[in-house]
């Protein structure tokens, strides 16, 4: 559920942009163990950004081939700009492609033999970005605490600046 404030969106957890900047100049969303990828065109000044919390939906089979992309999920998000790119007439190996996110903010526990969720997240980016011979033009990732990330969509710029994740009490 994205929110709209004036010539701003803001991305939640799941939420997935793509335009120009005559409709809203500003993409924004904050991250934490969540990625978001970014995408524009410096020709057609067009773009988008996801923010996608989880790699893959274990039950996309079972929903069906008709079932709508979710861009909570990092393989459905790409397969969103890949759609929205192909509608715009556009060569996605034109596009420059920003990487963000991936932070360390939540832990699973080692217990249950997962990685940490935010490292999970960055490798699965990394693994498809590798798989389609994309170049990383900007990326921030990893560390920890947030990032809040701004793209504009006029100049395909991405502003990041982190956020200091509060001590532990001891």
């Amino acid at each position: 559920m994205m929110l709209y404030f004036g010539n701003k969106v803001v991305l939640l957890p799941g939420d997935f942009y793509f335009g120009a900047p005559d409709e809203y100049q500003y993409i924004q969303t904050l991250l934490g163990s969540c990625v978001a990828l970014t995408f524009w065109h410096p020709v057609k000044k067009n773009g988008g950004m996801c923010h996608f919390v989880i790699p893959t939906d274990v039950n996309r089979e079972q929903q069906g081939k008709g079932a709508l992309l979710n861009g909570r999920y990092g393989d459905q998000a790409i397969k969103l700009f890949q759609q929205h790119i192909a509608y715009e007439q556009g060569d996605i190996q034109e596009y420059r492609l920003g990487l963000y996110g991936g932070m360390q903010a939540i832990k699973v526990t080692e217990e249950r033999g997962m990685q940490q969720i935010g490292k999970m997240n960055l490798d699965f980016a990394l693994a498809q970005i590798r798989a389609n011979n994309w170049l990383i033009a900007h990326s921030y990732t990893a560390g920890k605490g947030a990032l809040k990330i701004r793209m504009d969509l006029a100049d395909g710029r991405v502003e990041v600046a982190t956020v200091a994740q509060p001590e532990d009490p001891a």
